[in-house]
């Protein structure tokens, strides 16, 4: 017998409507999210990328110095200081701007090396210091005689630059700083050079061909002495680098009533500054001898070399063990131990750097940094 059911258990219509509302509410509800979550994916995104591409690359590290890291936002913030300060000078080769981050990325390393290793050397830098450097950086040297800028004078200079190249005080005052820093550890490490070294007695005879050579030559096995046409050809030996600043010459025979000629396009090597005979090259300390400097500092004296590159002789005439450094040669000799010193710390510190040209390394994670700072650089 089949079972009859209850009226209150039929489905009538009053009693499905809820359930209708409730579907459409709950689908709006559905369709509204989606639409809040679209313009939400709409505003992020710009944002995002806005964060990934300017905030997040900024913080992309260029260069690390023992626990010290410099990152891309502060290369830029210099760079575009220094690029300011280019062109106000006159400097309109994009090629140069182009290479202010890297400049700026050697001076960076190079302080902090120097900061890491300025206790062993017994440096440091004080305020005052740092005062007077920034003075004289902002006005120039002071005035022997007259009148001196006062603080009021100095304050609207500093104020005028820091707004001219868009660079904040304390920017300013630590790059002052490393520069003071670093010219003082210059000097300390400087003094290990010694002032007074063993030094030869140089002549030099440069011909501007082999030709000319084998005259010069077959002229000295007759009997002719060596400084005798070290004094006719008149000749600074542009084949033998030596470190310093030089003067412009090329050499060629002199004759009787002419003027030895002179060639501003060559560049030949530094002279003892005492030397005043043509083709004299004076005393050398060894330091100096930068390229072929054993095999011309080895030289027994009264022994002529060898011709080096077909076109260059030497003689040694005196040999002192123990003479003084000119200053000339002490300045750059001690720059030069600087350079030797800085490369030694440098690897002892530990340099990594990250910045680099893009087609140094085109898989290289760091390949897209220089382009980067280019484009927000102009």
């Amino acid at each position: 017998m089949r079972q009859q059911r209850s009226p209150r258990d039929l489905p009538t219509g009053r009693q499905q409507q809820p359930s209708r509302w409730r579907f459409d509410d709950s689908r709006q509800r559905v369709v509204i999210i989606v639409v809040l979550a679209a313009i939400l994916v709409a505003i992020a995104l710009p944002i995002y990328g806005y964060y990934r591409e300017n905030i997040s690359s900024a913080h992309a590290a260029v260069s690390t110095v023992g626990d010290t890291e410099f990152d891309l936002g502060y290369l830029l913030k210099l760079s575009k200081s220094e690029a300011l300060v280019a062109v106000q000078g006159g400097v309109t080769s994009a090629q140069d701007i182009q290479n202010i981050p890297f400049l700026i990325l050697d001076q960076l390393e190079g302080s902090q090396v120097v900061r890491a290793k300025a206790p062993e050397l017994g440096v440091e830098v004080t305020d005052a210091e740092v005062d007077a450097a920034l003075r004289e950086f902002i006005l120039g040297p002071p005035p022997t005689e007259g009148e001196q800028p006062s603080e009021a004078d100095f304050q609207q200079a500093r104020l005028s630059y820091l707004d001219a190249v868009d660079m904040s005080a304390a920017d300013l005052r630590k790059r002052i700083e490393d520069g003071v820093l670093v010219e003082k550890a210059q000097d300390v490490v400087g003094q290990q050079v010694p002032e007074v070294q063993e030094q030869i007695h140089l002549w030099a005879i440069s011909t501007q061909t082999e030709e000319q050579m084998f005259v010069v030559l077959a002229r000295l096995r007759s009997g002719e002495e060596f400084i005798a046409l070290a004094k006719e050809y008149n000749t600074l030996a542009a084949d033998l680098d030596l470190i310093g600043p030089s003067l412009d010459a090329t050499s060629t025979p002199a004759t009787e009533g002419d003027a030895t000629s002179t060639d501003a396009t060559s560049t030949p090597p530094v002279e003892d500054p005492e030397a005043n005979e043509p083709g004299e090259l004076g005393w050398i300390p060894k330091g100096a001898l930068t390229d072929l400097g054993d095999i011309l500092f080895d030289l027994p004296v009264g022994e002529i070399s060898e011709p080096i590159e077909g076109t260059a002789i030497y003689l040694v005439d005196e040999r002192d063990p123990a003479r003084a450094v000119d200053e000339t040669f002490l300045s750059v000799l001690r720059q030069d131990h600087f350079v030797d010193w800085f490369q030694e710390q440098r690897d002892e510190v530990g340099v990594e750097r990250c910045f680099e040209v893009p087609f140094a390394d085109a898989n290289s994670d760091c390949s897209w940094q220089y382009g980067w700072l280019l484009e927000r650089l102009f």
